[in-house]
């Protein structure tokens, strides 16, 4: 598995994570840190955050369209390694109250 950025085990996420992102490194519960697919969605994260440094941690926070974006893109990356597209379409809707259509995922 590739090192960078750092995966780093925790038990302290806030409302219900699994994993987050945070720009340089990815935290996870220690139950999902064999979950290639979800570790390959926070790297998309972190890719986004490197394309658009300070803004992209701003437009996510406070833009919904953007965060949709930039979680639909993180979701396609999962699904192409190895999560069901029904998976992310009901982890859209309980995470962030988004409804995706299957296209949407591909």
């Amino acid at each position: 598995m590739n090192t960078f950025p750092p995966v780093i085990p925790t038990t302290r996420l806030l409302n219900g994570a699994t994993a987050r992102s945070y720009w340089f490194f990815i935290v996870v519960r220690p139950d999902a840190i064999h979950d290639a697919a979800l570790i390959e969605h926070e790297k998309e994260h972190c890719r986004q955050a490197w394309r658009l440094p300070f803004l992209h941690l701003a437009l996510y926070a406070w833009h919904r369209g953007y965060r949709r974006w930039s979680e639909i893109q993180a979701h396609r990356v999962q699904v192409a390694h190895g999560m069901s597209v029904s998976a992310a379409i009901r982890s859209m809707w309980d995470m962030y109250g988004e409804v995706v259509v299957p296209e949407d995922l591909k």
